[in-house]
Formats: C-alpha cells, structure tokens, sequence
C-alpha cells in the first residue's frame, strides 16, 4: 500500500509515526520541501527502518500512485485564535500542491487542515470531484466529548456515544439528544448545568491544549488513522466526518446541497455512505443552521479567490 502525507509538521509527522507503526510494509511518501522537516525525516525513516517501512520525500509520482493521501499542510491558527484565522494561506496551499500531481482515480484524501470542512471542499472541487475527499472534521470532537462524558460520569468509554456535527470550530453542535451514556440518552443522564460544562470544555479543547502545546496533534492524526482504516474495512463504520451535504441537509439547514459539513456516515470498502438525517431539537436545530451559515459564508467569501 502507498500512502502520501502532505505537510510534515507536527500533525504530519504524527501521523506518520502512527502509520509506521499500524502497517508494516508500506510507501510513505512524504511532500514538505521544507529544509526544517530534514532532521524530522530522518528520525521517521529510522523509526520506519524497523517496520520495513519506507519513506520518500518529495516523490510526485509516487503521490500520484498513492491508495491515501493525508492533507496536513497549513499554517496553525494563533494559539487564542480561530480556526478561521488561517483560511487564505491554506486554500492557497491547495494550488500549491495539487498542480504537480492528480491522485489517481479511487485514491482516498483524508483532510486535517483547518478550517477542515472548507478545505475539504475547495480540495474536492480542484480535483473534480472525482475522488472521495473527506475531513477528519468533528470526528476528533465526537471523542473528546465522550472522553469528558466519561470523565464526568466515571462510565466507560467504551459504553459512551457522543455525537457533535456541524463544523470542527467555535460552532460545532454538540447533540446531546443522540448522545448516550450506557444507552440512556445524555439529556437524561446530565443535569442542563452539566451539558453547559461539557460544551464549554469540548469547543475550548483545543486551546486548553495549546496552553502548553505549539499544536494539537494526536487526537486528530489518530482519527484520521482510524478514518483510512475504516475505508479498508469491509465492515460499516460509524464516523462523524467532513463531507457533501445532500439535498435532505440542505433542506434541512437553507443551505446548497453539496456544502461540506461533518455529518454521521458509514465508511467501508472504500467508500462512504450519508447516513439518514438527525431529529434534532429546536435548540440543536439552531445551532446547526448557525453552523452551516458560517460555512456558506466562507465559501462564497473566498469563492473568486480560489487561485490563492
């Protein structure tokens, strides 16, 4: 198997650590010309050397030949800002990277570039739309809202479902009523003043990380593992990623059909499958529509500005 990561920061090089280690024997191919990665690399290719795994650099080709590409090149967001932030410098990286190669046709791209749900999008778009691209998206906030369940109710994590769609960002929608805890349903098991809590330390994650941290890296690499992983297996997989929105969403949120959102879906044999749309309650109706309306926004914004 061939695999690209595209960026070795400090969520590619996560990733390929994570990779080295979960599958023996295979192409990692990595796309970051920059001198600074170089001792980085190096370190990568010993730690591969154990695995009989190898590891190219800067290989089009095999970029083209690859079974997954993982997107994480970007600028990181300031440590008390927004995801947001970041867009112009990282849509124009697309261009940046997709002008020397086309993956080629079934070749899965895996997004972890924020804002992730719009770069997911403009990367789909600049590829055609013949390839699945998907976002690892809320995925990554699903599990660190059932990691704080867990912690607030000393249940396993094993017996938690958490459920968060929307956007990765300030407005993800946690939705406690398709959450549960031992199969009873969230909003049952916690007091309101209790969801409030679990709401605020799940949108402020990430920065609680980057008190001490340059960047988030382990949750969302192992996600995306776990994504790729997914698409492997011939078994449906229950994921929350970053996707098109069909047209019962649209409907759903005013918005038009085809806006990347992360959405429940079923991953498996290579592909992915919408899962039927959520009954949501008017409270998480509306946070939802607030998040859709951000994300509409941000791709007409920057829409004519595609070329970077």
């Amino acid at each position: 198997m061939q695999v690209t990561i595209i960026g070795l920061g400090e969520t590619g090089a996560t990733v390929a650590a994570l990779l080295i280690e979960k599958v023996e024997g295979i192409i990692i191919n990595v796309i970051d010309p920059s001198q600074w990665v170089d001792g980085r690399l190096l370190d990568l290719q010993h730690a591969a050397a154990f695995k009989s795994t190898t590891i190219l650099r800067n290989d089009w080709s095999a970029a083209a030949n690859a079974d997954f590409l993982f997107f994480c090149a970007g600028v990181r967001n300031p440590k008390e800002g927004d995801r947001m932030d970041v867009v112009q410098e990282n849509k124009a990286l697309i261009n940046a990277v997709f002008e020397n190669f086309a993956p080629k046709l079934g070749a899965v791209v895996i997004v972890l570039t924020n804002p992730v749900e719009a770069i997911a999008q403009w990367i789909y778009e600049y590829l055609d739309k013949k390839n699945i691209v998907v976002g690892t998206g809320t995925e990554l906030d699903r599990l660190r809202l059932a990691y704080l369940m867990h912690l607030k109710s000393d249940v396993a994590y094993s017996q938690i479902h958490a459920v968060v769609i929307g956007e990765h960002g300030s407005d993800m929608v946690a939705v406690f009523s398709h959450s549960k805890v031992q199969g009873k349903k969230a909003t049952v098991y916690f007091n309101s003043d209790e969801l409030e809590t679990l709401y605020f330390d799940l949108v402020n994650s990430a920065k609680t990380i980057r008190k001490t941290e340059e960047a988030t890296k382990y949750g969302v690499a192992q996600c995306a593992i776990d994504i790729m992983v997914s698409f492997m297996d011939s078994k449906p997989n229950y994921r929350i990623v970053s996707v098109p929105c069909d047209q019962n969403y649209a409907d759903l949120i005013n918005c038009e059909e085809g806006l990347f959102l992360s959405l429940p879906v079923e991953i498996s044999n290579g592909n992915w499958q919408l899962l039927p749309s959520l009954n949501l309650t008017n409270d998480e109706q509306s946070a939802f529509l607030k998040a859709a309306e951000k994300l509409c926004k941000l791709q007409k914004n920057y829409a004519v500005r595609f070329d970077g």
